[in-house]
């Protein structure tokens, strides 16, 4: 049974002998160890780590302090255990591959002789840390607190990796804890009430934060999450699913329902709308984007159920303007085809430029070539299962196209081999690098489809054998020798011109005839 709260009265002309002054002493200690008892739970208070002195069977104890919790007089109270300075524990006792619980006590020896004042008496009291080691975990945690276990090495010396803090998942080490059975109040003097915490400022927590009760109100005009997925309804796992419903309600004020999504467990689907009105969903997937000639936009949407009402209409919209909203969608005009795709489950509506006919696409690439190799998927967007596709490198100042071209001083081989099958690999294309000369680097790959192929030429008629016929031999006839030339007389007088007649009109040209058609090559 523990002592009642007894303390001195003093007054002049009181006679004090020792029990007085030990009353006096016992009833502060007595206070103070129930006090740490009621606020702090046992453990370290701080520092007290242990670490090894390389090449020996030595640790380190570093000063600290720790709380114990031990039975006194009948009553729990909590020690003050202190190590004022590093210490040491000598573990040379101990065999290779022995492990070695290091733990801290507290002590109290009567210390002190001075004959002067109390003869060969002791006069003071010494609290010390006892540091303790054994090969056996100690049972009174609480009195004996345990700072390591140190594992024997092989050949018998201590190293950082022979410290250990956790056994089996689980912390050697137990840390004194703040405990309070009435409310906190940081930063104010108001009651917060019993049991509560009240926080003036902002909170930090690292670490886990576990909320239990009935309602967690958060009343901020902004809540942010970082994590991409918020999880509702948990429960411990079981067999089978509880019929529990979860989702999320979005609260609306005054008479007006809430709007609600929600999963209906019993019913293994999805709802959306108002609160008491929803209606069932089951897969809603739309990819939405910016519709560009010759691409297709997709809407998928999978076993959707029921008809479009005044509330579900469908809002087109350019650039965030609303063009048009309606209950039906209506697709017309050159260049639009609608498929049945029975192997996906849909409908596809495709949208193709100009004036029906189908667009070209074009577009860029990087492609990392490992020692002169690389063989990469494009997506053109063209539905159609035949295409010419043109490659060529982007040289900074212009575009070189063709299947051969020169790079970094290299020369760079480009294939594009367009896919026909499956259906699922139409509009793409594999550009295909072989140049073992160009190494391992980046190389920026313009390409340009264009729908359909080339037409094959017509045969071309064989060319009918030319007969040159032999050209007859030309005989030429010796030439007759010139006879001596006469002595040229005198020249008579020159006779007038006459005048020249004027020249006749020129007949017009007939027309040419037209060069005959000239027969294909085969």
């Amino acid at each position: 049974m523990a002592e009642e709260v007894k303390r001195m009265r003093y007054f002049d002309g009181l006679f004090l002998k020792q029990e007085e002054f030990n009353l006096e002493q016992d009833y502060h200690i007595r206070m103070r160890r129930l006090l740490n008892r009621s606020i702090y739970r046992w453990g370290i208070l701080w520092g007290l780590e242990v670490n090894p002195i390389s090449g020996t069977k030595t640790v380190a104890i570093t000063k600290g302090m720790a709380l114990n919790r031990v039975v006194k007089a009948g009553e729990e109270v909590s020690q003050e255990i202190v190590l004022a300075d590093d210490s040491q524990a000598d573990l040379s006792d101990y065999n290779a591959n022995d492990s070695v619980y290091i733990y801290i006590s507290y002590s109290e020896v009567e210390a002190d002789v001075e004959p002067n004042k109390g003869g060969q008496e002791k006069i003071h009291w010494l609290e010390k840390a006892v540091i303790g080691h054994s090969t056996t975990e100690p049972t009174d945690k609480n009195e004996n607190i345990i700072l390591a276990k140190a594992v024997i090495k092989e050949d018998g010396t201590i190293d950082n990796n022979s410290i250990k803090y956790e056994e089996a998942g689980e912390s050697l080490r137990t840390y004194a804890a703040f405990t309070i059975e009435g409310g906190l109040h940081v930063g104010g003097a108001t009651d917060p009430g019993n049991k509560n915490l009240l926080v003036e400022g902002d909170c930090t927590v690292n670490g886990n934060l576990t909320v239990q009760g009935e309602t967690t109100t958060v009343n901020t005009q902004t809540l942010e999450v970082e994590d991409n997925i918020i999880r509702v309804n948990k429960y411990p796992p079981q067999s089978t699913p509880r019929a529990i419903n979860g989702g999320l309600e979005v609260f609306r004020g005054g008479t007006a329902s809430n709007a609600r999504i929600i999963w209906d467990e019993a019913e293994g689907k999805w709802k959306i709308g108002l609160e008491g009105s929803l209606n069932e969903i089951d897969q809603v997937q739309l990819h939405s984007g910016t519709h560009q000639d010759g691409g297709s936009d997709e809407i998928d949407v999978t076993d959707l159920s029921g008809l479009l009402e005044d509330a579900q209409k469908v809002v087109i919209q350019n650039n965030g303007n609303q063009i048009a909203t309606h209950t039906q969608l209506n697709f017309e005009g050159p260049g639009v085809s609608v498929q049945d795709d029975e192997a996906n489950n849909r409908v596809n509506i495709n949208v193709s430029g100009g004036n029906g006919a189908p667009a070209a696409m074009s577009g860029g690439v990087v492609i990392r070539v490992q020692n002169g190799n690389a063989s990469v998927r494009v997506n053109t967007g063209l539905n159609h299962s035949l295409f010419c596709v043109y490659l060529g490198v982007d040289q900074r100042d212009f575009v070189e196209y063709g299947p051969t071209v020169q790079y970094a001083g290299n020369v760079l081989n480009l294939i594009a081999r367009v896919h026909k099958r499956p259906s699922n690999a139409i509009g793409q294309f594999d550009i295909i690098i072989n140049s073992p000369g160009l190494g391992t680097r980046n190389i920026p790959i313009r390409w340009f489809a264009v729908p359909g192929i080339p037409s094959a030429p017509s045969p071309i008629s064989p060319i009918s054998p030319i007969t040159i016929s032999p050209i007859s031999p030309i005989t030429i006839s010796p030439i007759s020798p010139i006879g001596p030339i006469s002595p040229i007389g005198p020249i008579g007088p020159i006779s007038p011109i006459s005048p020249i007649s004027p020249i006749s009109p020129i007949s017009p040209i007939s027309p040419i005839s037209p060069i005959s058609t000239i027969s294909p090559i085969s």
